[in-house]
């Protein structure tokens, strides 16, 4: 959010170089300047707003929400100090840190960065509500990274749980191809195939159907953010594929049809190796 570094000279300044290394993933770099900016001026809340982040990112917790609750003592009406008390405790003191966010709401309903770190906290307990969150954020500001990042996670936790689908109903398609006479084999592996189709939608629901302005702005750039990702999607479309096909042809021919499952497994091998490096 806008700090209102202007007309605040040298301190502005600071301030400002500061605040730009630490959103440039420069957090040892950053602390200098913020060391040097709230010696210029330690009763002004804004130096010990950023200084509180700062020290979250390089992990040193405790001196963080030290800073973070200097901030709040020193301007406890603006939504920055609470946001970046809620910053510091986000990593060890979650329920803390989600009364700071809520109070820098209060103050604030549209801030954007605590509204993006509130739903964070709650993700585990509501991806579908955390989903809409982020993509509310986009589609109001498209140049937020926070919710990119996020959407980006949630996108990369379903393909992993797909991709275990996937290889449950190969198995279960190939054995069953190969085992039970036609129609029977082919037509249970579809209907496994089916049935994991179905789950990965499921994972993929709360992403997709949320703000739809959020959402293009969310896929604009995401194979420029993640091509391992991008990677990892198309190869478990070509299992799909192997799989369908097995199956339609193991429902018509029986056992020939196991021979069109082969081209699966490199692709789920492949997706392994994806996942690994992607991690």
């Amino acid at each position: 959010s806008d700090r209102g570094l202007d007309g605040l000279g040298e301190l502005g300044v600071v301030l400002g170089d500061g605040d730009a290394l630490r959103q440039g993933d420069q957090p040892k770099r950053a602390l200098g300047a913020l060391t040097r900016a709230v010696e210029l001026d330690p009763h002004r809340a804004v130096g010990q707003q950023v200084l509180a982040q700062v020290l979250s990112d390089l992990k040193r917790y405790t001196q963080a929400v030290e800073a973070g609750r200097r901030a709040v003592q020193l301007d406890p009406h603006d939504a920055d100090s609470h946001f970046a008390l809620g910053y510091a405790l986000h990593d060890r003191w979650r329920g803390a840190a989600a009364d700071a966010y809520r109070q820098a709401l209060a103050i604030d309903p549209h801030h954007h960065h605590a509204q993006h770190n509130l739903a964070g906290l709650g993700m585990a307990k509501d991806r579908e509500g955390s989903a809409r969150e982020f993509a509310d954020l986009l589609g109001k500001d498209p140049t937020l990274t926070m919710p990119l990042r996020a959407l980006d996670e949630m996108a990369a936790s379903a393909l992993q749980r797909t991709h275990w689908a996937l290889v449950v109903s190969l198995v279960a398609g190939l054995v069953s191809v190969l085992l039970l006479p036609r129609p029977g084999g082919g037509v249970l592996g579809l209907v496994v195939l089916g049935l994991a189709l179905w789950f990965a939608w499921s994972r993929f629901r709360p992403i997709v159907r949320t703000n739809r302005l959020g959402v293009r702005a969310w896929l604009r750039g995401y194979t420029r953010r993640d091509p391992l990702g991008v990677l990892w999607a198309a190869l478990l479309g070509l299992v799909t594929l192997a799989q369908a096909a097995g199956g339609v042809t193991g429902a018509v021919m029986g056992q020939d049809g196991a021979a069109l499952y082969g081209p699966a497994i490199p692709c789920i091998v492949a997706g392994v190796v994806v996942s690994w490096l992607r991690a």
